[in-house]
């Protein structure tokens, strides 16, 4: 025979070492029994704990949703008054009355380098517009 190695025995097992063996056996089904409970209480755990994460997440985006479609129509409803109003004002004409430009003519012009530009009479006529402003204030 080798050596480090039992001899090889041929016939029936000694009881001795079949009970050492079923021994061992058992404990290490308790034992797999345990890691099995093990497995499966942190499985429930696991999947309680991803209900709850879910179901908030569920709540946030509802939340969201509701919020959103609220400002939706709320916008919607702007649109549809301001459409309204445009429609009936008068096409081609703006509404209020323009403000007129308290300077007549520019006096003088400076250009980005410094230059400044030499100065024109103001036009002596005036055009409708003006005076037609003129006589309403």
């Amino acid at each position: 025979y080798k050596k480090g190695f039992p001899p090889k025995t041929f016939g029936a097992p000694q009881q001795g070492s079949t009970q050492a063996q079923s021994g061992s056996s058992s404990s290490q089904d308790s034992d797999m029994k345990q890691m099995l409970q093990q497995i499966l209480q942190g499985q429930v755990s696991g999947a309680s704990d991803l209900h709850i994460k879910l179901a908030d997440i569920h709540n946030k985006v509802d939340s969201s949703h509701h919020e959103l479609t609220k400002k939706l129509e709320e916008l919607s409803s702007k649109v549809r008054h301001l459409e309204s109003q445009n429609s009936s004002s008068q096409k081609g004409i703006l509404p209020g009355k323009p403000i007129p430009n308290p300077k007549e003519y520019a006096k003088a012009i400076t250009l980005r380098s410094g230059r400044a530009l030499p100065t024109r009479e103001a036009p002596a006529s005036h055009t409708e517009d003006v005076v037609i402003q003129e006589e309403e204030d």
